[in-house]
């Protein structure tokens, strides 16, 4: 029900263009590392995908109040402590994703503009989990406005190329990261 009042409401304020749709994963786990301005940006995603379904990596402040922790649940969030991330921040990912399920992660870590520094979770966990990581960029505004009924706000949704660890073996593995966030980086800063 809720999945379906969200879907009615971005279909009535907001104008959304996929752009390289084709370049998602038909099937198996990858990692969504995406911009994050707003509250937008994770719905959106979750259309981007639809009908399969995401699991967004949240900071654990966001499930201190029950009205939100009640939302996160809802659309698949689970919490992760950034200040003093334990082994389960990389443990609970890798399992989903080895599960053949789609983790969202926001490698700024916070809302923002693009210009922020990358985290390396998102390589972390897709290396370990041995899945590509598809960057997405957000385009838009980053939350709804009264406004958006009247006149439709534009938003873009722009697929990048799957980054995946180089199969080649004499590469060591901090080495196939760096490279990965590198070409994380690129696309997610442009």
């Amino acid at each position: 029900m809720a999945y379906s009042a969200v879907k009615v409401l971005l279909t009535l304020t907001l104008k959304i263009e996929m752009v390289h749709q084709e370049k998602l994963p038909a099937s198996g786990g990858y990692v969504l590392a995406a911009t994050h301005k707003g509250w937008l940006d994770v719905l959106c995603m979750g259309r981007l995908i639809e009908p399969r379904p995401i699991h967004y990596m949240a900071k654990k402040e966001l499930f201190e109040k029950p009205l939100i922790r009640a939302l996160l649940t809802r659309i698949n969030a689970f919490p992760v402590n950034r200040e003093n991330p334990g082994p389960s921040a990389i443990k609970l990912p890798v399992q989903l994703l080895r599960k053949d399920q789609i983790v969202g992660i926001f490698p700024a870590g916070t809302r923002g503009g693009e210009s922020q520094q990358l985290k390396m979770g998102a390589v972390t966990i897709a290396f370990k989990a041995g899945v590509p990581i598809v960057p997405v960029r957000y385009e838009g505004p980053p939350k709804i406005r009264l406004s958006f009924f009247f006149r439709k706000a534009k938003v873009r949704m722009v697929v990048g190329d799957p980054i995946v660890a180089s199969d080649s073996e004499d590469k060591e593995a901090k080495e196939q990261r760096d490279e990965m966030m590198e070409r994380l980086n690129q696309f997610l800063g442009s």
